[in-house]
C-alpha cells in the first residue's frame, strides 16, 4: 500500500481544471445540456454543462494548447484552441442555428420621407462610443447640435439651423417633453428596450406635423415572444435593470428601471445644495401577432436637484451662508397604446396617448408650478390601389390641459430658462385649454424607377386660432441599383407655444411660424456593403 500514495500524489499534482462557462450569443443566456470536448493526444474528453451553463474539465497540467469543440441542440458547433494556463474561466457563445431554408435578404426600406436617418436596434447596439445609450447617437447625426452640458437646456437638439424648440419628440408616435436627462448624461428610455431611432431632419411628410424644425421619433422594442431576457447594469452613475418576458403564446412584458446613485456618495458641493437626481422607468404589455397586434406602454422620467442661483465662487462667506437656493424638479409619465391592423393590401395603425409633464422650482419661499396633461390619438393607414399606385392618409390631434402658477416677488433673471415664470418676475395664475392637430393625405405613384407622392396637411389650433395647408411633394429617382437621387419641397407650420399666448406673460395675438422648406439628396452604395448619402437643403421660416 505504502507505494502507492505517492504515486496518487503525483497523478492529482499533474491534473489542471478548466472552468468555463456556454452562453447564447447575443443574448447571454446560459446554454444547459451543452457538450464540451477536449482533444488531449489520442484521448477524447467529454463534459455536459450544469443548468446555469457551466462547466469543469480536467485536462494534464503540462498542455500549452487545448483544441476544443462545443456542440449544443440547435446551435452552431464551434472548434477554439485556447492557451494555457488560464487566469480566468473561460467564456464560450453559440449562434442559433438558422431555419432550413431560410434565405435572408436585406432591402432598403421605402419611406415617405426624403431626408431621413434611420437607427435601428442593430446598428446602434455595434456602434462604439455611446456610453451604452444608443439615443445618444441622434447627437452624432450630421445636421444635429446639441445644446451644451451643465447648462439649463442641456440635451435639447437643435436640428439643420432650427432653435430647440422647433423640433419634436415622439415615443411610439406619442409626443414626450424631452429626450435626455438634465446635464445631457443619459435617454430617458433604457437602451436594451428600444428598437429604433428614427429622425426627419426636414422636408418630412405629411405624416408629421406642428414642427418647422425637425422630428425625432423613437420606437421601443417587441419581446421576444420565446425567450426571456434580461440584465442590471451599475456604473459610477447610474445602476439599472431591465427584463423581457414572454407570458403566453401572444402575450410578453417588458420592464425597465434605472436611477442615478451619485447623490449616495455626495449629497451637496459649492453649487448644488441638493445633488443632483434623475431616474426614469417603462413597462411593456404586447399583445397579439401578426396581423392584429396591440402594445400598451407606462414609461416616465424625472430629474431633480438644488442649487445656488449665482457663480458661488464670487460669494463671500456671509452671502454663502445667506444665499437662498433654488429647489427644481421635473418629472413626466406617459401611457401609450398602439394597435396596429393588416389586411391583405391594407395597413391601419392607431396611436393613443396619455401624457402628464410637471414643472416646479421653488427660491426663497418663492414658487412657480406648470403642468400640462394631454390626451393624443395619431392614426396612419396605407391603402394599396395598385402596383402603381398606393394611398397614405391619416391625421393626429392633441388636447392639452396647462395649470401656470407663480408668485415671485421680485424678477429672477438668473434662473433662465429653468423656472423662466419666476425669471421673469410676473406673477401668474391661470389655465390654459388647447385643441392642436391636423389631417393628411397622400398618394405615391409609380412610374418605373420613379416614384412621386404629392400630399396636403392641414394643420388647425384653438388656443392661437389659426390654421395652416400646407402642400408637399417628394420624388425619388433610381438611375441604378445602387445609385438613387431623391427631392422634396413643402410648407411646415408651427404654433406658439402655451406659454408664448399667455395673456399674462406672452402675446396671445402671436400667429403661426411658417417655414418653406427644400432638401435634395443622393444614394450611392459601393461593392453592396458601404453607403454614402450627400444631402442639401435649405429652409425660409
Amino acid at each position: 500500500m505504502t507505494p502507492l500514495v505517492p504515486w496518487a500524489l503525483l497523478s492529482i499534482a499533474q491534473a489542471a481544471t478548466i472552468d468555463g462557462v456556454v452562453r447564447e450569443r447575443g443574448t447571454g443566456d446560459p446554454l444547459a445540456s451543452s457538450v464540451v470536448q477536449a482533444v488531449v493526444g489520442d484521448e477524447v474528453r467529454k463534459v455536459v454543462t450544469a443548468a446555469d451553463g457551466s462547466f469543469s474539465l480536467t485536462v494534464p497540467d503540462d498542455l500549452a494548447r487545448l483544441p476544443l469543440v462545443v456542440d449544443s441542440g440547435g446551435y452552431l458547433s464551434i472548434e477554439r484552441t485556447i492557451t494555457l494556463p488560464l487566469d480566468k474561466p473561460l467564456r464560450l457563445a453559440l449562434t442559433p442555428e438558422p431555419p432550413e431554408g431560410e434565405i435572408v435578404v436585406e432591402a432598403e426600406r421605402r419611406s415617405d420621407h426624403v431626408a431621413r436617418h434611420i437607427l435601428d436596434r442593430e446598428r446602434v447596439e455595434q456602434t462604439p462610443g455611446t456610453f451604452d445609450d444608443p439615443i445618444r447617437l441622434v447627437q452624432a447625426l450630421p445636421g444635429v447640435a446639441v445644446t451644451p452640458e451643465y447648462s439649463p437646456t442641456a440635451g435639447v437638439l437643435a436640428i439643420r439651423g432650427a432653435a430647440p424648440g422647433e423640433s419634436r419628440v415622439f415615443l411610439d408616435g406619442v409626443e414626450i417633453p424631452y429626450l435626455y436627462h438634465f446635464q445631457n448624461y443619459a435617454s430617458v428610455i433604457h437602451s436594451r428596450l428600444l428598437d429604433e431611432v428614427a429622425l426627419y431632419p426636414s422636408a418630412f411628410a405629411g405624416e408629421w406635423g406642428d414642427a418647422v424644425g425637425g422630428i425625432v421619433s423613437v420606437t421601443t422594442r417587441r419581446p421576444d415572444p420565446a425567450k426571456v431576457h434580461g440584465g442590471v447594469n451599475v456604473n459610477a452613475i447610474t445602476t439599472g435593470a431591465y427584463v423581457q418576458a414572454p407570458v403566453t403564446d401572444d402575450v410578453a412584458i417588458s420592464l425597465s428601471g434605472r436611477r442615478s446613485i451619485a447623490d449616495l456618495l455626495d449629497d451637496s458641493n459649492d453649487q448644488y445644495t441638493v445633488w443632483p437626481v434623475f431616474w426614469d422607468y417603462l413597462s411593456r404589455v404586447d399583445v397579439g401577432q401578426g396581423d392584429r397586434t396591440v402594445s400598451v406602454t407606462l414609461v416616465g422620467a424625472g430629474d431633480s436637484y438644488g442649487r445656488y442661483p449665482g457663480d458661488t465662487a464670487s460669494y463671500d462667506p456671509l452671502e454663502r451662508a445667506t444665499a437662498p437656493d433654488l429647489q427644481f424638479e421635473r418629472a413626466f409619465h406617459a401611457l401609450t397604446t398602439v394597435g396596429t391592423l393588416s389586411a391583405d393590401d391594407q395597413v391601419h395603425r392607431f396611436t393613443l396617448g396619455l401624457t402628464q409633464d410637471a414643472l416646479g422650482g421653488e427660491i426663497d419661499d418663492q414658487s412657480q408650478l406648470r403642468r400640462e396633461r394631454a390626451l393624443s390619438l395619431r392614426y396612419k393607414g396605407d391603402l394599396l390601389q395598385s402596383e402603381s399606385v398606393r394611398w397614405s392618409f391619416g391625421g393626429d390631434g392633441r388636447v392639452a390641459g396647462i395649470t401656470r402658477v407663480a408668485d415671485p416677488e421680485r424678477p429672477w433673471a438668473e434662473l433662465g430658462d429653468e423656472v423662466p415664470m419666476l425669471a421673469a418676475g410676473i406673477p401668474v395664475d391661470e389655465q390654459l385649454t388647447r385643441v392642436l392637430g391636423g389631417v393628411w393625405g397622400a398618394p405615391r405613384l409609380s412610374f418605373g424607377r420613379t416614384e412621386v407622392q404629392p400630399g396636403l396637411r392641414v394643420q388647425g389650433d384653438t388656443l392661437s386660432g389659426a390654421w395652416s395647408p400646407e402642400p408637399r411633394v417628394s420624388t425619388a429617382v433610381a438611375l441604378t441599383d445602387d445609385h438613387r437621387l431623391r427631392a422634396a419641397v413643402g410648407r411646415y407650420s408651427q404654433a406658439p407655444s402655451a406659454d408664448a399666448l399667455s395673456a399674462t406673460t406672452g402675446d396671445p395675438n402671436l400667429p403661426l411660424a411658417l417655414s418653406d422648406q427644400v432638401a435634395v439628396g443622393t444614394d450611392l452604395t459601393f461593392a453592396g456593403q458601404w453607403e454614402v448619402s450627400v444631402d442639401v437643403y435649405g429652409r425660409s421660416t
